[in-house]
């Protein structure tokens, strides 16, 4: 039998981003869904890669310290570790919640997943 989540914050994120009714949304409440167990864990090197032009990332897992921030990044995640925020920070960019990107009047446009 497949869990659901059970922390309030989880839920209440997984809410705000079916609400939205967007494709890239709906996804990231479907991967949050699956629990803890199956959520993706992406370096700070490689969302650097990932970037490119795009107005930011949205990783439904943690974003990790490893690599640098090149550039100044849009980063939304449901955790990151401390030395992940401070690079990105760092960097010039942005860190959100879920919850706060769900919020964004212009997520997810011109937004990527993190796969």
């Amino acid at each position: 039998m497949r869990r659901k989540p059970s922390n309030p914050e989880v839920l209440m994120t997984v809410k705000a981003l079916y609400s939205s009714g967007k494709n890239m949304m709906e996804a990231l409440a479907k991967s949050l869904e699956n629990g803890s167990a199956t959520r993706v864990s992406v370096d700070v090197g490689e969302l650097s890669r990932l970037y490119n032009n795009h107005k930011g990332v949205a990783v439904p897992g943690k974003v990790l310290g490893w690599g640098e921030a090149n550039i100044p990044m849009n980063v939304a995640a449901v955790a990151f570790s401390e030395s992940a925020r401070e690079k990105i920070e760092r960097a010039g960019g942005k860190c959100y919640s879920l919850y706060e990107f769900a919020s964004l009047p212009e997520a997810p446009s011109g937004w990527i997943l993190a796969k």
